[in-house]
């Protein structure tokens, strides 16, 4: 309900599936002993910033997608997985993931104000679409642990990206195309890149 304004949780351990969906809350504080947090819990809601409590491991699918307001997100480096569709679609300007190991497909698509990710050294799996359609993000750098990227394309139509780092030594042995410009950043004229 929109017109739900406060939660105060008390011996909580997971939030079920689309539990606050449409809420129209504009903060909430998880408790610090939460294990799951559902598929679409606090989609399409009012937040506007959310501190993910270091006893979360994963961030499910649709979690904050469509958070029209939300445009501050901490990650602690508990977090090891992304869902999809996790924050897409949001106004987050900015992404720090010091413990993902893998991001699901589209987690960040349509983050049109996000210019500033910061991947982390142990991220292996980029899923098709990430940060699709990001257009403010202008430079990226890949870690060396990347080793996959599902069904490819995972910064397709970041069309303003000027520089792009890759500090993987060899391709991901099980991606052909990895190494192709055009497989990871579809769209984006690599003319324009440094």
């Amino acid at each position: 309900s929109r017109k739900l304004k406060n939660v105060l949780f008390q011996s909580v351990k997971t939030i079920g599936e689309y539990a606050f969906a449409y809420c129209g809350f504009s903060e909430i504080n998880l408790p610090e002993d939460i294990e799951t947090i559902g598929d679409g819990a606090f989609q399409y809601s009012g937040l506007q910033s959310i501190t993910i409590p270091s006893s979360i491991i994963k961030i499910n699918d649709n979690c904050f997608g469509d958070c029209s307001e939300l445009s501050s997100v901490v990650i602690p480096s508990s977090v090891t997985e992304i869902g999809s569709f996790a924050f897409a679609s949001t106004p987050l300007t900015s992404v720090n993931l010091p413990g993902v190991q893998i991001i699901g497909i589209s987690a960040f698509r349509k983050c049109n104000q996000l210019a500033d990710v910061k991947l982390s050294e142990g991220l292996v799996t980029l899923g098709r679409g990430a940060f699709e359609e990001c257009t403010a993000l202008t430079e990226i750098d890949l870690p060396a642990t990347l080793r996959g990227m599902m069904d490819g394309n995972p910064f397709s139509e970041c069309y303003n990206i000027k520089k792009v780092i890759c500090r993987a030594v060899t391709p991901a042995p099980q991606a052909a195309d990895f190494s192709s410009f055009e497989y990871i950043f579809g769209g984006l004229n690599k003319t324009n890149v440094k």
